[in-house]
């Protein structure tokens, strides 16, 4: 049985890519998780989970599932739903 701390405690920011062996990192992935970090850091400061995110954006959850993990960038329109979600609430992204 997990405790109280386990069943509440913040989940972990996505990784970051690693670097190829001349140290350069991958432009569209480090962006993207990058991106997913800012994202899942500003949800946990709101404390919301991705549902209500989803709903406060009015966005589908596959689309913040996967921006969240890294897998995605949204496109403008997108973004903009998210930020002014958190915006409504004060949290920059």
């Amino acid at each position: 049985m997990s405790s109280l701390w386990e069943r509440h405690s913040v989940p972990p920011l996505p990784p970051l890519p690693a670097p190829d062996r001349n140290g350069n990192y991958p432009a569209i992935a480090f962006g993207r998780a990058l991106l997913a970090r800012r994202i899942v850091a500003a949800r946990n400061r709101a404390g919301w989970t991705q549902a209500e995110l989803v709903r406060r954006a009015g966005v589908r959850k596959e689309t913040i599932h996967r921006i969240e993990a890294g897998k995605n960038n949204p496109d403008e329109s997108t973004f903009n739903k998210i930020e002014k979600a958190f915006a409504a609430e004060g949290v920059a992204v």
